[in-house]
């Protein structure tokens, strides 16, 4: 017997087992991803700190100059405050980049599934090169690869199958039969034959339940294009911005 339903859930299970692997997929990618970006970022703003903190160094030594050349009488009292001003600036903008700092290494540690308070140093042994090729290259790999589309075009089948058994309600339940037959007849040419036959079945129809369930799946199954067609648009742009 051909029953639709128990199609539509073969169907369905396969393509969620499908979705659930893909998804499972794509959480360890954007688990890598997180953790090489704030890697890099803990880098960058080391590399920021060290910067700061010779501007601060260079800034105190503007000071204690002009403090001396003040005592000669050289320079005046706005040049001094001047000097300090900028001083006192570097010092509040060192402990800002000490604070970031921490704060994305206790980051960078969680997502490895660290403890946050640990005392790591990172070391800038990793070279970041930037993936070769064409933008044109690296858009088709994207669209081609990207785990997040493969999922949107397996959920457009799952509400295909979804109008596909909306339409199914309309049709009868086929079930094919076939019988082996003895016979002893002297006039039969043989003794032995199949016979064999379709029969079917039709439910009853609920008009207007099954043609606004079939609407329905149709409309479903063109809002999964719309979403196919933005994740496409998205994934696009990240390429570009990070081209």
């Amino acid at each position: 017997i051909f029953n639709p339903a128990t199609w539509f859930l073969y169907s369905m299970y396969s393509r969620g087992a499908q979705i659930a692997d893909l998804v499972a997929e794509y959480t360890r990618q954007m688990i890598v991803l997180q953790v090489t970006a704030d890697y890099f970022y803990c880098l960058s703003l080391g590399e920021y700190e060290r910067a700061v903190e010779s501007q601060l160094k260079a800034a105190e030594t503007l000071q204690t100059e002009l403090e001396a050349f003040h005592a000669e009488g050289l320079v005046t009292d706005w040049q001094v405050g001047e000097a300090q001003l900028l001083a006192q600036a570097r010092r509040v903008e060192l402990g800002r980049a000490k604070r970031t700092r921490a704060q994305a290494k206790a980051e960078l540690l969680a997502a490895m599934g660290l403890s946050p308070l640990a005392e790591v140093t990172l070391q800038a042994e990793t070279p970041l090169e930037p993936q070769g090729g064409t933008l044109e290259d690296l858009l088709t790999e994207a669209l081609l690869c990207h785990r997040q589309l493969q999922i949107s075009d397996l959920q457009i089948e799952i509400e295909r199958e979804k109008v596909k058994t909306a339409f199914a309600s309309f049709l009868p339940v086929l079930q094919g039969f076939a019988t082996h037959m003895d016979s002893s007849d002297s006039f039969l040419k043989y003794s032995t034959y199949w016979a064999g036959g379709l029969a079917g079945t039709m439910a009853a129809f609920n008009g207007f339940a099954n043609i606004n369930e079939y609407k329905a799946a149709r409309e479903r199954r063109r809002e999964s294009f719309i979403e196919r067609e933005q994740a496409s648009l998205a994934v696009m742009l990240e390429v570009i911005r990070a081209y």
